[in-house]
């Protein structure tokens, strides 16, 4: 599969094949992407969103800075759980790969969330640390004066607070070097939290790293790709994100265009018009929506729709509601 969508020849030419003992090393798994990549391809763009872009070599360095900041300063390490609420942005996906290299266990925890529904998920994860920006550090605040457990709070943006660290400031004090890690029996797990329409929300787990069993089980690995090879995705591609990165879907295709050595662009919300436009203006290659979004955007005045190409654009994944016939057409005939 990774040999039909060109990964090889990009990710383990001959003169790349330096990136060949991190895969020995650690296996194959997410907390390797990036640091495979930032020797392979440093100066190709790894995510785009409204504040910064990031090469991957940038992100590989900034992901090492971020571990060593939070084992650090905070002990977080293999069996570790700490909470990632924010939009789409690019701190996001870098705090996300930390948590990975350091075997922690990343909470993706909607950045909407009140105070009363923030608590019950930070109490049932036995989180300890939660990144926070702008839009949904007063929920985190007010749980952290609540609980009777420690919470630390870091921003990624400047919130003002004494008592908050500062995330862009705090990791440029440390090492971009990856972070060595003692193996342990913890296993990373990947927790997102379910609707809660039955009963409480539900922290389901997967674990994204290769079972040490690597040759006759590769977990998520095999996964992924099975599902890469019925998509339209090449190396190299531009992915938009427009659905939040705390859901699964905005995580399996991050994770898939990190494989890929794509870039990811990510919108902090969906806007119909705006998407459009990032589509045209991006050249993106790939997206995915729900049908609700895909019918704004097809229902946008036709002189819009006329006004913004998008003739890069191969793959367009649906999925979490039905999606009628006649809207398939209409969406089939616009793109």
């Amino acid at each position: 599969v990774l040999s039909e969508k060109g990964v090889l020849g990009s990710m383990f030419s001959p003169g790349n094949l330096d990136a060949l003992p991190l895969v020995v090393k650690h296996g194959l798994g997410a907390k390797i992407i990036h640091a495979v990549l930032a020797r392979t391809a440093p100066d190709r763009d790894a995510v785009v969103d409204d504040h910064r872009s990031l090469t991957y070599g940038e992100m590989n360095a900034e992901i090492n800075r971020v571990a060593h900041y939070l084992s650090d300063e905070y002990d977080v390490g293999p069996g570790s759980k700490v909470l990632i609420m924010m939009e789409n942005r690019a701190e996001y996906l870098v705090t996300w790969m930390a948590l990975n290299r350091l075997e922690a266990s990343p909470v993706h925890t909607s950045y909407g969330l009140k105070p009363d529904e923030l608590d019950y998920q930070v109490q049932d994860s036995e989180g300890t640390v939660i990144l926070v920006s702008e839009r949904s550090a007063s929920s985190a605040l007010e749980v952290r004066e609540q609980l009777d457990q420690p919470l630390s709070v870091i921003g990624v943006d400047d919130l003002g607070e004494d008592d908050v660290a500062s995330y862009h400031e705090a990791v440029q004090s440390y090492p971009d070097t990856f972070p060595d890690v003692e193996s342990t029996d913890e296993r990373t797990e990947n927790i997102v939290y379910t609707s809660g329409t039955t009963g409480d929300p539900k922290g389901a787990s997967r674990q994204l790293e290769t079972p040490n069993e690597f040759l006759s089980e590769i977990g998520f690995i095999s996964e992924g790709l099975g599902l890469l090879e019925e998509l339209p995705m090449s190396a190299g591609d531009r992915q938009l994100i427009v659905t939040p990165v705390y859901h699964s879907a905005g995580q399996f295709l991050s994770l898939i265009q990190m494989v890929l050595a794509g870039t990811v662009y990510l919108r902090p919300d969906f806007e119909a018009r705006d998407t459009l436009e990032k589509l045209s203006e991006w050249d993106i290659n790939n997206v995915f929506l729900v049908a609700t979004l895909i019918r704004r955007i097809l229902d946008l005045p036709e002189e819009v729709l006329d006004s913004n190409p998008t003739p890069e654009l191969r793959g367009m994944m649906f999925s979490a509601a039905p999606f009628p016939q006649n809207l398939r057409e209409r969406t089939i005939e616009q793109f």
